[in-house]
């Protein structure tokens, strides 16, 4: 007996190993919207790439800005990345519910209208134009 899934997943990393496999299993298996985040733009554009066959929904969040979390401690305990994060506009690092926002919005009915959208969360002003996309 197959496995079916439904409905909608996030990945983390989804831009190479486990992240990519796993992004491709739920894609086999029957999940009808995938939202992928990773550091890698061009890693993620090959994963979407790759799952178009599959028929479903990819939206994709880049993130290119410092996030606090327990992992990244011993970088902000040790100052090495305080011009990056007083470089920002908002002078600090991205908090993990503010990335959990945009996951839940692209996950959500709010979003029923967009398909296949890079969705940059980051206050970094590198590489914006004036409407604040990527180039």
């Amino acid at each position: 007996m197959a496995l079916r899934l439904s409905g909608s997943a996030f990945i983390t990393g989804a831009a190479s190993g486990i992240g990519k496999s796993t992004a491709r299993a739920f894609a086999r298996h029957g999940v009808t919207k995938l939202v992928l985040l990773d550091l890698n733009r061009d890693g993620l554009d090959d994963t979407q790439k790759l799952l178009k066959s599959h028929h479903l929904e990819i939206d994709t969040i880049l993130l290119c800005s410092y996030v606090e979390t327990p992992m990244s401690q011993p970088a902000l305990q040790t100052g090495i990345m305080d011009s990056e994060v007083k470089g920002t506009p908002v002078g600090r690092g991205g908090m993990p519910e503010e990335i959990s926002d945009a996951i839940l919005f692209l996950a959500s009915p709010m979003a029923s209208f967009m398909y296949g959208v890079a969705l940059p969360v980051d206050v970094s002003t590198e590489n914006q134009n004036v409407f604040g996309f990527y180039q």
